[in-house]
C-alpha cells in the first residue's frame, strides 16, 4: 500500500520541510551569538522566497526545534527580524513575513558570500 504523507499545512511542518539547517553553535570563529546566528538563517529563508509576504512562520517552539536551541534565542532572533522590519510579530496570532524591502535583499546576499558566518565586525568610521 502506497500511502503519500498528508501536504504539510502547520508552520511547524513547513519549518520541517525546510529541510535542516547547518548547525549553529557559539565558537571562536563566527564570534557571533546564537540569536544572531538563527536570524541570519531565518533572513536568508525569508530573502529566498521560502515565506511570502503575510506568510505565517512556524512558531517558536518549532523553530526552536529546528534550530536546536532555546526558545528565548528563537524569540530574541525574532526580536531582531522584527527591527529590522522583516517580520511582524502578532502577539496571541504569531510572526508573519513582510514585504522584503531591497535593503534585506542585498544584506542577505552580502551575508551568504561571506564564509562561515555574518561578520559583525563594526561598520568603518568615517574620517574626521
Amino acid at each position: 500500500m502506497n500511502q503519500t504523507p498528508p501536504t504539510p499545512t502547520s508552520p511547524r511542518d513547513r519549518a520541517r520541510d525546510l529541510g535542516a539547517p547547518p548547525l549553529l553553535r557559539a565558537d571562536s570563529v563566527t564570534r557571533a551569538p546564537l540569536y544572531q546566528q538563527v536570524a541570519a538563517v531565518l533572513r536568508e529563508h525569508l530573502c529566498q522566497g521560502h515565506y511570502r509576504a503575510g506568510a505565517q512562520l512556524p512558531s517558536a517552539g518549532a523553530l526552536a526545534e529546528m534550530f536546536h536551541v532555546s526558545r528565548p534565542t528563537v524569540r530574541q532572533a525574532l526580536s531582531l527580524l522584527c527591527a529590522e522590519n522583516l517580520i511582524e510579530v502578532v502577539n496571541g496570532k504569531g510572526n508573519f513575513a513582510l514585504h522584503l524591502p531591497a535593503r534585506a535583499l542585498a544584506i542577505s546576499s552580502d551575508e551568504t558570500s561571506r564564509s562561515p558566518g555574518p561578520s559583525l565586525a563594526p561598520p568603518p568610521r568615517p574620517d574626521r
